[in-house]
C-alpha cells in the first residue's frame, strides 16, 4: 500500500525515531481502520529507524494468541535477548520466565513474577537501548495479549529520559483486555494519531499507476465504490484487471460487482473461481492463521503433497496470500473473511485436527492451546493435560489470566472424575490471582471432591489464604481450623496451617483473642525450629507475642535463633514472612546491627532474582529502623523504593511504605510532598486493621505538622482503636498513644493527655525496649514540668544515645534543651542543643535542625556554622560502597536496579563532591561504615 496524504502521520513517526535518538523517549499510538495502512506505516517507521542506526523490534497480536501469555512481549525481544545473556542479568533477570520453553523452576513466586517480569522486560529494553536507540513496534494490538499490553502501560510512564521510541498500532475502538489499550490510548504522557481515508486525488493516483489511462470519472467511481480505503481499492483492481475487456463502465461494473464495498464477499467470489484443493488449503491457513507451514496446512486442507504447491501458487496469483513459505494472508482481513465464512462446527473441528497436526511437529504447548480453546469438548484426557501444562506455566509468569482461559477450558473437555479436583484447585488458584469471582466456590468445591484428608487440609490451606487476601479473615480461619482437624499429627502442612491460621486470626476480633491463647503453646513447642514450616509458625508467634508486648529478651533470643546468622536469608529467600517477622522484631527489639545485617542479605537475595515485592519488604523496613537512626535521606530513599513498587502492584502493604514515607519527609521539612504521597495512600485505603491503622497514624503525622491537633488526635484515637482491637498495644511497633497525648496537650486536654502517656510508658517499660522506653519518657518530660520534666528527658536521650537510636536522641535533645531554659537556666541548655544541632544537621534532620536553631538562638547561644561541604546523596552513596569494593559499572547497575549511565553520573558527582580524581580514591575518602554518630 502506498503512503499517500499521510505527511502528518510520517511527520509524527519522524519525531518518535529523532527523539529516541537524542535520548528522549516516547509512545506513539496509531489508530486506523483495517486495510488504512497501518501496518505499511510501521514497515516505513522500521526502514527510517533502522537507517538512522536504531535498533527495530517488532511483533504483532494475534486473534487466536491473546491467551499466549507475554507472546508479543516474547516475539519482540527473543532474538535480542538469547543471543546475549548478560542482558538478562541482574534487574532484567525475572524476564528469563518470558523465554522458557519448558516447566523449568523459576526463583520467584507466582504472586511476584508478573509485576516482576514487567521490571524485568523494562530493564531488558533499557539494557538493549545502551547499545543503541531502541524503536520497539507493535502491530495490531488490539490482539495483543493482556501481559504485554500492560507492560507497554508500565514502560510509558519511564520513557521520558530513555533513547526508547514505542510505535503502536491497533484498530480504533478497541479496548484490549481489561481495558489496557483503551488506557494506553488515553495516557497523556503518549501521542495518538488516527489514520483517515483516501482522498479522491490519493485514489486517482493509485489508480492511474496500474491503469494509466484511467480518466478523471474513472477515478471518482473507484472512489465512491471503495470509500477511499487502501485495501478496498487494492481489492478492486484486482477485480478489475480480471475483467474481459470492453467499456470503462463496464469494466467498472464488473469489478464492482466482483469486488464489492464487502471485502468477504469480495474474498468469496474469488475463492469460487479457484480450485477446490486452493479453497481447501486457504481455510486451513486461515485455521492456523500465523505463519502456517505449507506442508503442515496442505495436510488440514487434505491437499496432496504434489498438488500443495500448485495450491498456494493459485492464491497468490489470486492475490489471497503473499508468496512463500510458510503461507500468511496478504492482510488480517482476507484472513478473517475467509476465516469466518467456515461453518462454526466445522471450524471447531479443524482447530481440533490442527491441535494434533502441531503436536506431532513438536510444537509448543501454547500454539496448541490456541487451537484447543476453540475446538469443540471430546472428554479428552490428552487435551486437559495438555490446557492443564499450560496453564501452569502462564500462572508462572505472572499470567493467571491466561491461566484461567486454559483451566475454564479444560474443565468444560470435561476431565475425569479423577482429575476434576485437581483441576478446580488449579483455577481457583488462577481466579484467585485475578480477582475472579468464581475463585473461592472452585476451590471449596476441590475441597468437598478430594479423596484424602491430606489433600483436603493442603487444599484448605490454600482456601484460607485465598479467602484472608479477600478480606474475609474469620472464613479463613475456619478454613484453617478445618484443615487442621484433617490432620492426626504434626508436621509441616499442620504448622502451615497453624501459621495461616494466625496470619488471619491475628488480623480478626473474632479470633485475635484465641490466636494469642495459642502463641505461648507454639513458642515452647521443642520442634519451633526443626523445619521451614516450623520456623514460619514460630516467626508468626514471635511478631504476634511482640505486638501484644511479651518479654523483649526472650523474643530478641528467639529472633536470633531464627535468623541464624543468615540462615533463614538463605533458606527462605526475601519473600518469606518469616523473614520479615525476624527482621522486624529485630529492629524492634533495638538490635539494629543484626537487623541491618538481615536488610542487607534480604536486599541482596531480592536485587540478585529481580523480586520487586520482596526488595519492597526489606526497604520498608529498613525504612522504618531509619527513621529511628539516621540518615533521613537513606529513609525517604528505601520508603519511596517501596512506595511506588507496592503503589504500581496495587498492594495493600503500601499503607506501611506510605508511612514510613510521610513520616521522613516530615523530617526533611517537606511537608507539601508529605500530603501528595497522603493522598495517594488514601486511594489505596483498606478500611480495616493494621492497615487502616498505619494510614490513619500518617494522616495523623500530616495534622499535627499542620498545626491541626484536633484533627491529629482524632486520627491517632482511631489509628490506637484499630490496634487494640487487634490486640496490638506494644508502642514499640507504633507510639500512637505518646503522639495523641502531646496533640491533645497542645489543645489543653491534660487528662487525656496524660492517660495516654502514662498507658504508653508503662507498656513501654514493661516491654523493655531502650528506645520505646525514651520515646514514652520524653513524651512523659514534656507532660511534666519542673525538674521532673529534665529528669524524664535526660533519662530518655540516655537511653537512645545508648541504643544508637541517633535521630530519636537528637529530638529528645532538643526537648531537653528546651525545657533546660523554660526553668530559667539557659546557658546549661545551650551543649544539648549545640549537640542536637550537629546530630540532626548530619543525619539530614531538617525540621529538627531548625528547631534546635531556634531553640538555641532563644537559649541566647550562637549555633555551630553550617557545613558547606556537599553531601552524598542516598543513591551516591550506595553506587561509591559497591565501586569502593571494585564491582564494575555494570555490575553496580545491576546490584541497584540503576542503568549504566546513572551509575557513571553518580561516580561523577561523588568524585566532585569528595574532592578526588577517581574510583581508586573513593574507598578512603568515604566515611567508614558505621560512621554515624
Amino acid at each position: 500500500m502506498e503512503l499517500l496524504e499521510r505527511a502528518g502521520e510520517l511527520n509524527a513517526v519522524a519525531a518518535l525515531v529523532a527523539a529516541a535518538g537524542t535520548g528522549r523517549g516516547g509512545l506513539l499510538l496509531v489508530e486506523a481502520a483495517a486495510g488504512l495502512g497501518k501496518s505499511t506505516l510501521l514497515e516505513h517507521a522500521a526502514a527510517m529507524a533502522r537507517a538512522q542506526g536504531h535498533l527495530v523490534l517488532r511483533a504483532r497480536g494475534h486473534e487466536l494468541e491473546t491467551a499466549f501469555a507475554w507472546g508479543v512481549a516474547r516475539t519482540l525481544f527473543e532474538g535480542a535477548a538469547l543471543g546475549g545473556t548478560d542482558l538478562l542479568a541482574g534487574p532484567a533477570a525475572p524476564a528469563r520466565l518470558v523465554f522458557r520453553t519448558a516447566e523449568e523452576p523459576g526463583d520467584l513466586p507466582a504472586a511476584d513474577a508478573g509485576f516482576a517480569i514487567l521490571h524485568g522486560l523494562y530493564w531488558l529494553a533499557v539494557r538493549l537501548a545502551e547499545r543503541a536507540p531502541l524503536l520497539i513496534a507493535v502491530d495490531d494490538a488490539q490482539w495483543a495479549d493482556g501481559p504485554s499490553l500492560r507492560w507497554l502501560t508500565f514502560l510509558l510512564g519511564r520513557l521520558a529520559d530513555l533513547p526508547i521510541g514505542v510505535l503502536v498500532a491497533a484498530r480504533p475502538g478497541t479496548r484490549g483486555e481489561d481495558g489496557l489499550l483503551a488506557q494506553l490510548a488515553g495516557d497523556p504522557d503518549g501521542t495518538m494519531c488516527r489514520l483517515e481515508p483516501l482522498g479522491p486525488d490519493a485514489v486517482a493516483e493509485l489508480v492511474r499507476r496500474r491503469r494509466p489511462e484511467a480518466d478523471d470519472g474513472f477515478c471518482r467511481r473507484c472512489f465512491d465504490l471503495t470509500g477511499g480505503n487502501p485495501l478496498h481499492l487494492r481489492e478492486l483492481l484486482v477485480a478489475i484487471e480480471a475483467q474481459p475487456g470492453g467499456t470503462d463502465a463496464e469494466i467498472l461494473a464488473g469489478g464492482a460487482a466482483l469486488a464489492s464495498r464487502s471485502l468477504a464477499r469480495s474474498v468469496r467470489r474469488r475463492l469460487a473461481a479457484l480450485s477446490p484443493a486452493a479453497c481447501r488449503l486457504a481455510r486451513a491457513v486461515a485455521v492456523f492463521e500465523n505463519n502456517a507451514p505449507l506442508e503442515m496446512a496442505a495436510e488440514l486442507a487434505e491437499v496432496g503433497t504434489s498438488a500443495a504447491p500448485s495450491a498456494a501458487d493459485e492464491l497468490t496469483h489470486a492475490d489471497l496470500l503473499r508468496p512463500g513459505d510458510p503461507l500468511e494472508f496478504i492482510h488480517p482481513l482476507v484472513r478473517s473473511a475467509v476465516y469466518h465464512d467456515l461453518p462454526p462446527r466445522g471450524r471447531a473441528a479443524q482447530h481440533r485436527r490442527a491441535a494434533a497436526l502441531l503436536v506431532g511437529d513438536g510444537a509448543a504447548d501454547e500454539c496448541v492451546a490456541a487451537h484447543l480453546l476453540e475446538s469443540p469438548a471430546a472428554e479428552d484426557d490428552e487435551v486437559v493435560a495438555t490446557l492443564r501444562a499450560t496453564a501452569r506455566r502462564a500462572f508462572a509468569r505472572g499470567a493467571p489470566g491466561s491461566a484461567v482461559r486454559y483451566l475454564d477450558r479444560a474443565l468444560r473437555e470435561p476431565p475425569s472424575a479423577a482429575v476434576r479436583p485437581e483441576l478446580l484447585a488449579e483455577l481457583g488458584r488462577a481466579e484467585g490471582a485475578t480477582g475472579g469471582q468464581d475463585a473461592v466456590a472452585h476451590l471449596t468445591e476441590a475441597v468437598e471432591l478430594a479423596g484424602d484428608a491430606r489433600t483436603r487440609a493442603a487444599l484448605l490451606l490454600e482456601l484460607s489464604r485465598l479467602l484472608h487476601d479477600r478480606g474475609r479473615l474469620d472464613e479463613a480461619c475456619e478454613a484453617c481450623l478445618r484443615g487442621r482437624a484433617e490432620l492426626a499429627g504434626d508436621d509441616e502442612l499442620a504448622a502451615a496451617l497453624d501459621a495461616a491460621y494466625l496470619t488471619s486470626a491475628m488480623l480478626s476480633p473474632k479470633h485475635v483473642a484465641e490466636a494469642h491463647r495459642r502463641v505461648r503453646e507454639v513458642l515452647d513447642r521443642p520442634t519451633r525450629l526443626a523445619g521451614p514450616a516450623d520456623r514460619a509458625l514460630t516467626s508468626k508467634a514471635m511478631i504476634m507475642q511482640l505486638a501484644a508486648g511479651g518479654n523483649r529478651d526472650e523474643l530478641l533470643t528467639i529472633a536470633k535463633d531464627l535468623f541464624a546468622g543468615g540462615r533463614l536469608a538463605t533458606e527462605a529467600g526475601a519473600d518469606s514472612q518469616a523473614l520479615w517477622h525476624t527482621m522486624g522484631a529485630l529492629s524492634y527489639c533495638d538490635d539494629y546491627p543484626t537487623a541491618e545485617h538481615a536488610f542487607q542479605l534480604a536486599s541482596a537475595d531480592a536485587r540478585r532474582r529481580g523480586s520487586t515485592i520482596a526488595l519492597a519488604g526489606v526497604t520498608v523496613f529498613r525504612a522504618r529502623q531509619l527513621l529511628w537512626t539516621g540518615p533521613v535521606a537513606e529513609a525517604v530513599d528505601d520508603a519511596r523504593t517501596a512506595f511506588d513498587v507496592w503503589r504500581g502492584a496495587g498492594h495493600m502493604y503500601v499503607s506501611a511504605a506510605g508511612l514510613c514515607l510521610v513520616s521522613a519527609l516530615l523530617e526533611q521539612d517537606d511537608t507539601d510532598q508529605a500530603e501528595t504521597v497522603l493522598a495517594a495512600v488514601e486511594e489505596h485505603a483498606t478500611p480495616f486493621g493494621l492497615f487502616a491503622a498505619w494510614r490513619l497514624a500518617a494522616a495523623a503525622r500530616v495534622a499535627a505538622r499542620r498545626g491541626e491537633d484536633a484533627e491529629a488526635l482524632r486520627a491517632f484515637t482511631r489509628c490506637g482503636q484499630h490496634l487494640v482491637e487487634i490486640a496490638q498495644l506494644n508502642p514499640v511497633m507504633l507510639s500512637w498513644r505518646s503522639e495523641a497525648g502531646l496533640a491533645a496537650l497542645r489543645l489543653g486536654q491534660r487528662d487525656t493527655a496524660e492517660e495516654l502517656i502514662t498507658e504508653e510508658l508503662t507498656l513501654a517499660e514493661r516491654f523493655g525496649a531502650p528506645r520505646a522506653i525514651g520515646v514514652a519518657r520524653r513524651a512523659a518530660g514534656l507532660l511534666a514540668r519542673g525538674e521532673q520534666s529534665i529528669e524524664l528527658l535526660r533519662s530518655a536521650s540516655g537511653l537512645h544515645h545508648g541504643c544508637a537510636a541517633h535521630l530519636e536522641h537528637a529530638t529528645t535533645l532538643v526537648e531537653l534543651g528546651a525545657a533546660v531554659r523554660r526553668t530559667g537556666r539557659p546557658a546549661e541548655a545551650r551543649d544539648p542543643l549545640r549537640e542536637a544541632i550537629t546530630l540532626a544537621e548530619t543525619l539530614g534532620a531538617v525540621h529538627l535542625a531548625h528547631r534546635a536553631r531556634t531553640e538555641l538562638n532563644l537559649a541566647g547561644g550562637r549555633a555551630p556554622a553550617r557545613s558547606h561541604t556537599p553531601e552524598l546523596t542516598p543513591g551516591e552513596r550506595r553506587v561509591a560502597r559497591l565501586a569502593a569494593d571494585g564491582q564494575t559499572n555494570r555490575q553496580i547497575a545491576n546490584a541497584l536496579f540503576i542503568t549504566v549511565k546513572a551509575v557513571e553520573w553518580h561516580l561523577s558527582n561523588t568524585y566532585r563532591k569528595l574532592r578526588i580524581r577517581g574510583r581508586d580514591e573513593i574507598a578512603k575518602a568515604l566515611p567508614t561504615p558505621g560512621g554515624t554518630p
